[in-house]
Order: C-alpha cells, then structure tokens, then sequence
C-alpha cells in the first residue's frame, strides 16, 4: 500500500504516544498501566507495517532494490541511532553501559532491526513462492516463524539475543496477521470490531492477571491473542475518532522520527528522577510523557529539514 490512510496515521500516532507513557512509566514503577499498554503498544505497530507492507512497489520491486531501501529506510538510523545513544549514555550522562549491538535491546533500536528482517522475510518469500499468484501459498510465510522457534533450541542464548531472534519470534505472527488483513481484503468493520471488542476484554483478564513474563508457550500464546484482538479494536477505534484528533495523525506520520529521538530525552529524565528526589505521580507521568513526546516531535521536524540528518536518523 503505498498511499497514506488516515486512520492509519492516528493509530500510529496512538500507538507511539503509548510507547513514550509506557517507557516513562517503567521508572515511576506504574506497573499496571505498562501492562495494560502491552497488550496492544508495540504490536500495533507491526500489524500496521504488514498491512502497509504489500503495494504497488513491493510487487514491482526486486529483492535487491527492495532491499537497498529498506537499508536505508531501517537499518541506517539502526546504526547512527544505536552508535549515537551509546555515545551519548556514556560520555554525555556518564553511565556505563555496553556498545548498543551486544543487548538484545539493542539499546531500544530492535524495533528497526527486527521490522528489517520481517520486511526482507515477506520480500523473498513471495518472490520464491510466487504467493502473489498463489493465495493458497501464504502459508508457506509460517516457515520463518518455525525456524527460528527451532534456532531458540539449537542456538547459544548470547547468539540468540545478538540478532535478537527473540523480538522476530514474539513478533512475527502479528507482522503476518497484519499481511493477511491487506492480502485478503478484510475491512475493519463493526461487526469486527464487535468481535475484537468481546475477544480482547476477555483475553485482557486473563492476560493480566495470569503473566507478566513469558514462562511457557501458554503465555505466549495468551499474549500473543490479546494484542491480535487489540490491534483490530484499536485500529477500529481510531477509525472512529473525529477529526479534531488530528494532532495523533502528525505524531503518527512522524512515529519512527519520535521513536528513535525520544530515547534521548527519557534516559535524560530518568537520569533526573534518579538523583533528584521527585515523588512518583500520574501527573508527573502524563507532564513528562507530554513533554517527551512533544521534544522528540519537534526534534524530528529540525531533523528532517536537513537531508544527510534525515537520511542517517530518519531514513529518508
């Protein structure tokens, strides 16, 4: 899909507003709102890039024009991004902490690397296969997610968490359910969102109330239903909001700019939390979530106004 969808962009906005509360959250040890947010936050944004992901150019792109851009569009604020934070953690706040590429975080920038691998996933897949042309193929895009739930059993855990397979494990499946929503046309409608309504509400109990951490494949399956229902009722959400909501659609349209640059100011605030004595409060949250997300938007505009910054943190 290569034109832009508005309710697409209010989800996105969404969904990065819930990124930055959820961070901020974690410090102010508000645990049950980052729970609530992880049934949806991080999914949402990869069941939108799979809807997004098949359009015009995807078929008429080759495997290595495909993947030249999305090199550029992904894995070059990858680099800058992982290589600047780490020098700024270091040298500017003067903490300690271990060159970006070797966590499985990745000091927060997994997200690119991992949406990387999906969109190079899909790419080959359907070149090999001819899924295009043979619906009934789509299935054969399940094999990645096997292969590497057989690589957690064979690989060393350092080796595992180094190309952080894990991330591409507990996400893939909603990357896919978002291509299969674009490749078959299904519309969000009511009747859906009804559905999802009753699904996710049921699937949010249990969710919260049986796990916090994956100890077994029960959980990930647990997790994995509650956020596939949460995406389709929040999308559907978002398709209902009015229009005077349209500042999500600007965050949304600059999501990955905020994303990547709001790392800066969160670790400079929990740097502050940390040495100054603040008292924990859900104003405090919302005041420095706002504050974040607005810094780190404002920071992608003047990034983007420069062409060689825009290409080395943005993509484009």
């Amino acid at each position: 899909m290569d034109q832009r969808i508005d309710y697409i962009d209010v989800a996105k906005g969404f969904a990065i507003l819930s990124v930055v509360l959820y961070h901020v959250a974690s410090p102010l040890e508000y645990h049950v709102l980052r729970d609530f947010i992880n049934t949806y936050f991080l999914s949402l944004f990869f069941f939108i890039s799979g809807f997004l992901s098949i359009g015009k150019t995807f078929y008429s792109s080759t495997i290595v024009s495909y993947f030249k851009k999305k090199a550029k569009a992904l894995l070059i604020p990858f680099v800058v991004c992982g290589i600047t934070n780490y020098l700024y953690r270091n040298f500017v706040l003067l903490e300690n902490h271990d060159f970006f590429i070797m966590s499985d975080a990745k000091g927060g920038y997994w997200f690119l690397l991992v949406l990387f691998y999906f969109f190079l996933t899909l790419k080959m897949f359907f070149t090999v296969f001819h899924i295009s042309k043979f619906h009934s193929r789509f299935y054969f895009l399940i094999i990645p997610f096997i292969l590497v739930v057989l690589l957690s059993k064979i690989l060393y855990v350092d080796w595992y968490y180094l190309f952080s397979l894990s991330a591409y494990r507990r996400y893939y499946l909603l990357f896919l359910f978002g291509v299969f929503f674009r490749f078959y046309s299904i519309d969000f409608s009511k009747k859906l969102m009804a559905i999802s309504a009753f699904a996710y509400l049921s699937l949010i109990y249990l969710f919260l109330d049986h796990m916090t951490f994956f100890k077994s494949e029960t959980d990930y399956f647990i997790w994995l239903f509650t956020n596939m229902a949460g995406c389709i009722l929040w999308l559907n959400i978002c398709k209902l909001l009015p229009k005077t909501l349209s500042f999500l659609c600007k965050f949304g349209v600059n999501s990955l700019g905020i994303y990547v640059l709001h790392y800066f100011f969160f670790q400079f605030f929990c740097l502050l939390y940390n040495k100054i004595d603040m008292e924990a409060s859900l104003f405090l949250l919302l005041i420095v979530s706002t504050l974040i997300l607005l810094l780190a938007y404002i920071s992608t505009l003047l990034v983007s106004k420069n062409k060689y910054l825009s290409i080395l943190f943005l993509g484009k």
